[in-house]
């Protein structure tokens, strides 16, 4: 996720991408952010006030000095996006329950917080989708006894070629000193076609469900809600940190791990669907020496995408709500680092 400078005037969080800094992969980038759409102007009627936003459905608004302030009651509008939320929240549950199939299940009992709900509808269920989803959204400490049902093995049974639950299982035998274990994740992650922990899926899917009419402020108020639990999910992902360990330079100087792992990481570079898998396969990459005309991204690649994410001067217009809808709906369809690579500058 990239890092924002502080805003006082939104007191609310944004759907960035996902901070690499946070699985201390990549160093963080010099410009944080780059402006949007500098030098834009528009013809308004009366006089804006100093220190006002823009607020979709509701003009130009001053807020007090302390909106920031952690104690600070959310104004009139936030609260009214919020009530509007919940109004859509029940629509897209009473959709995805009426369609029936395990995915949309699991997002039904997702949006709802619950998270056992999710874990029993994926546990009989064939499809990877959900399954992933619901033993992401599982793996947290505390987690009930629904959620202790989902395993990363069945995972990799409903889904063999994708090496994002492979490589889930190599930090499971890592920590229990499994060597075996070990190996065969390395094993089956170098062979598979696919690394894809579905990051945006969920987002997607609840708006996908939501009506074509629902207010902006309202989408943008769920997308963020979703969005916000997907990073979570994503940085709570183990996969990452046992994979680098299991590359380091005095593991690869055996053969056959080596060879191992530079199939995952330029698997990771070229398949990879959030910032955080690609990332980290470059910088594996790099560590093992491959040369750019061997692996599809490199570390400075990946500082640009970050860099390039667009952020709105007014974050609560309707203009800059919509940009941010379309940038999830972006990443649910493509994938988060294919969504940042589409906004950086063509190659000269």
């Amino acid at each position: 996720m990239v890092l924002l400078p502080e805003r006082r005037e939104l007191p609310m969080p944004l759907p960035l991408p996902i901070r690499v800094e946070a699985v201390a992969m990549v160093e963080p980038p010099k410009a944080v952010v780059k402006k949007f759409a500098a030098g834009a102007s528009f013809a308004k009627a009366e006089p804006i006030p100093p220190g006002a936003i823009e607020v979709c459905g509701v003009g130009w608004v001053s807020l007090p000095p302390d909106a920031s302030a952690s104690d600070a009651p959310p104004p009139d509008w936030q609260r009214q996006w919020e009530a509007q939320a919940e109004t859509l929240r029940a629509q897209a549950v009473a959709t995805l329950q009426a369609r029936g199939d395990a995915f949309s299940r699991v997002l039904a009992r997702l949006i709802q917080n619950d998270t056992e709900g999710a874990a029993a509808a994926a546990a009989g269920s064939s499809d990877p989708r959900a399954y992933g989803l619901a033993w992401q959204a599982c793996s947290r400490p505390g987690a009930g006894p629904a959620c202790q049902q989902l395993s990363l093995r069945r995972w990799t049974q409903l889904e063999p070629g994708n090496a994002w639950p492979w490589l889930g299982m190599l930090s499971e035998a890592r920590q229990r000193g499994d060597a075996s274990g070990v190996e065969e994740a390395l094993h089956r992650a170098a062979g598979a076609e696919t690394m894809d922990g579905g990051f945006g899926r969920f987002t997607g899917g609840i708006d996908e469900a939501l009506p074509a009419d629902a207010p902006v402020g309202a989408r943008s108020t769920l997308q963020l809600e979703t969005i916000g639990r997907e990073s979570a999910f994503a940085l709570g992902w183990l996969g990452a940190g046992g994979f680098s360990s299991s590359c380091s330079a005095e593991a690869v100087r055996d053969a056959n791990r080596r060879q191992n792992c530079v199939a995952i990481a330029k698997l990771l570079a070229s398949k990879g669907r959030g910032l955080v898998d690609v990332a980290i396969g470059a910088r594996v990459g790099e560590r093992l020496g491959l040369s750019a005309d061997e692996i599809d991204v490199t570390p400075a690649q990946v500082k640009a995408a970050q860099q390039a994410f667009p952020v709105p001067e007014e974050l609560a217009s309707c203009a800059a709500l919509r940009q941010m809808q379309d940038w999830m709906r972006e990443v649910a369809r493509d994938g988060e680092w294919r969504a940042l690579q589409a906004r950086l500058p063509p190659k000269s």
